[in-house]
């Protein structure tokens, strides 16, 4: 990838300039932890340019963490970018929202496979090689280890599906 593509490829403000480019990545975190993310990329091959754009990112995005290894894809978007950590060989999807302090990590060697359109919500903590169907949602504070379907919303420590809770009126009380 080019620099160049870095500012246009997750579809941020196609037609802007390159001064509103560079006013948005000092004042969006939304926008300048992607773009930063994809400089490091850019830079791979140059160590040390790839380590600056990593503490750029952490330093001006409020401690966000996406290790070089890992693959994200076009559009995603961070809510906020307080305390996110994405690890190694994590694949997030297309079009994925991330809130606050969400983890994607490994777990005896594997990394989690996020699908498109996935709402990841704040605190949840996705480990191991899991998969997480596409348009699925993870609710805040959970902590997935297991293979989420596509469309599914799951809540809980450990996490577990809604679809088992329909028709149950108390099911919820079994939740906590």
């Amino acid at each position: 990838m080019s620099i160049r593509e870095c500012f246009t490829y997750d579809g941020f403000f196609p037609d802007a300039s390159w001064l509103s480019r560079c006013r948005m990545l000092l004042a969006n975190p939304r926008y300048s932890a992607l773009v930063l993310f994809r400089l490091q990329q850019a830079f791979r091959g140059r160590r040390r340019l790839s380590r600056l754009m990593a503490r750029l990112n952490c330093v001006l995005n409020g401690g966000i963490e996406i290790s070089n290894l890992a693959t994200i894809g076009r559009g995603v978007d961070f809510h906020h970018t307080q305390g996110v950590v994405i690890g190694g060989d994590s694949v997030v999807g297309e079009g994925v929202h991330i809130f606050g302090r969400v983890t994607i990590g490994e777990k005896n060697g594997r990394y989690p496979r996020i699908g498109r359109g996935v709402r990841l919500y704040a605190g949840c903590v996705v480990i191991g090689g899991v998969t997480v169907g596409d348009w699925a949602a993870v609710g805040p504070n959970s902590l997935v280890g297991a293979d989420v379907r596509p469309g599914d919303i799951v809540v809980g420590v450990p996490a577990r599906s809604t679809r088992v809770l329909a028709g149950d009126p108390f099911a919820w009380a079994k939740l906590i």
